[in-house]
């Protein structure tokens, strides 16, 4: 209802509803894609991350193993 005239009265307002429904359904739809875009760009960051993790857990295990090397020959009497 609505205040017209000095009076209430109705007034048929599909056609408004209808253009505020495709209003808002293209604004979610915008929205979700977005929201797509931004999960997109998590998981390439979340790969490259891990493929990080990967090579420096394989830095690391080089370093262990040079470690004990240079543990063993000190101990033993090799070093310089």
């Amino acid at each position: 209802m609505l205040w017209y005239g000095g009076e209430f009265t109705l007034i048929p307002s599909q056609n408004k509803l209808e253009a505020q429904y495709s209003v808002k359904r293209q604004a979610y739809e915008s929205d979700v894609q977005d929201l797509k875009q931004q999960l997109e760009l998590k998981n390439n960051e979340i790969r490259s991350l891990n493929t990080s993790i990967d090579g420096l857990k394989s830095v690391n295990e080089e370093l262990k193993v040079c470690h004990f090397y240079i543990r063993w020959t000190g101990s033993n009497g090799y070093g310089g």
